[in-house]
């Protein structure tokens, strides 16, 4: 697998990134609630990790990434900004070390492109999630864009991340608008049916 290199780390956080997909402006789309705790999967140096946090007074987010040089980053940010209700978590690429149950919610974002068995993780991440939560999946689709991203044929399109989320037992119920470039698709566990 061809992961991001923590040396380009500063790349993700710079003034460009933000310009280009303004947190705040994404997680306004998300069912925050004051209290919940939250996993920010593929976490990277916290861009989307500290405006959660601001957002959950009384709850929690785990910043969760493969790379220590990356939450090693949020951290110092972290501490920087006077957050104390973000907990790092150094994780393998399939598992996420976290109760069944544990998560009120999860944003993927810039990271689905990256994960080996797409489905697999899909299904594995409904397992840490409680009844009733969401997980939001934002990454680049596959069409040429002057503002960046992966390599086009790394990018798993709009259709196909729709219909891996349908096949690990996903219903999307929302679908905000973002940039040109990439997609946000908000999904929640579908019910099961009566056979």
């Amino acid at each position: 697998m061809d992961r991001f290199n923590p040396e380009h780390r500063h790349r993700l956080i710079s003034e460009q990134r933000y310009q280009m997909m303004p947190p705040d402006t994404i997680l306004d789309t998300l069912p925050l609630r004051a209290d919940a705790v939250i996993g920010d999967i593929g976490c990277g140096p916290g861009f989307f990790t500290l405006p959660l946090a601001a957002r959950l007074p009384q709850g929690l987010v785990h910043a969760i990434d493969v790379e220590p040089q990356m939450l090693q980053l949020v951290t110092e940010r972290a501490n920087a900004a006077g957050l104390t209700n973000i907990r790092t978590l150094l994780v393998a690429e399939a598992t996420i070390p976290l109760p069944p149950a544990s998560l009120d919610g999860a944003l993927l974002a810039l990271v689905y492109h990256e994960l080996p068995d797409r489905r697999a993780y899909l299904a594995m991440l409904g397992e840490l999630l409680r009844p009733q939560a969401w997980l939001a999946l934002l990454d680049w689709d596959r069409n040429p864009n002057p503002i960046g991203g992966p390599p086009l044929e790394r990018r798993v399109p709009l259709a196909e991340a729709s219909a891996d989320l349908a096949a690990a037992g996903w219903r999307i119920v929302a679908q905000p608008a973002v940039n040109d470039a990439m997609y946000l698709l908000v999904a929640e566990r579908a019910a099961a049916t009566d056979a």
